[in-house]
């Protein structure tokens, strides 16, 4: 018996020390690493300049009652596409949350209209999804309503990244416009680099080996029961 728990409490000591290793690495990396490298997707030019830009909501401030800064630094990038291409609609998307009276995609485009960076009248909201699965859902329904072609996705590259593993059919609908982690603003730091890395991964594994009832479910109970 001795001779057993000798061996469980060896073997169960490389696993921990394997674990912490991989945590340390993990941190280092993000710690170490240039910002630049950290834009795994680029921006993705379209054969032409695309109808719609479509920035995806994060999340609330911390209060609740307005929006946070990752969500500020892809409005800015949406924006930034609007003013400098040939972009005809920038639609505002997510952020649909049953408990609360307002929804994200509401209060960004309050955020538009408030700092008067562009002309309100070009802002589509559609405030009716609660992740990206139902985003570009309900984008494209947008886009049958208003008979147009192709969209711009305006996220982060960690975000960006992931939908494009999941949503491979949609390729060729869909371009790919992060914000670049160097020179958006506002400016990232390492911390919500981390964040977002591994919370894009945990979501892509759950998506990837989940079934998709069970997927929304959980989905759903996430935003009901926490601040992600």
């Amino acid at each position: 018996m001795k001779f057993k728990q000798k061996i469980l409490s060896g073997w169960m000591g490389r696993v921990v020390a394997i674990l912490v290793c991989f945590l340390v690495v993990d941190i280092l990396l993000f710690l170490l690493l240039p910002a630049r490298l950290l834009n795994f997707i680029q921006y993705e030019d379209a054969p032409a300049p695309v109808d719609l830009a479509a920035v995806l909501f994060h999340d609330f401030n911390s209060t609740g009652t307005g929006i946070n800064n990752e969500t500020k630094r892809r409005i800015h990038h949406g924006v930034l596409l609007m003013k400098n291409g040939n972009i005809k609609y920038l639609v505002v998307a997510g952020g649909d949350r049953p408990d609360k009276e307002f929804s994200g995609a509401q209060l960004m485009a309050d955020y538009i209209r408030n700092t008067g960076i562009m002309d309100a009248g070009k802002i589509i909201v559609e405030d009716s999804s609660r992740d990206s699965v139902t985003n570009l859902e309900n984008i494209g329904r947008v886009m049958g309503d208003l008979h147009l072609t192709s969209a711009g996705l305006v996220s982060s590259p960690f975000h960006l990244l992931r939908i494009k593993a999941v949503n491979m059919a949609l390729s060729g609908k869909f371009y790919y416009f992060p914000y670049d982690a160097v020179s958006c603003s506002p400016p990232l730091s390492r911390g919500e680099i981390w964040r977002s890395a591994h919370y894009n991964l945990t979501a892509y594994v759950a998506s990837f080996i989940l079934p998709g009832n069970w997927y929304n479910a959980l989905v759903q109970w996430v935003r009901e029961h926490t601040s992600l």
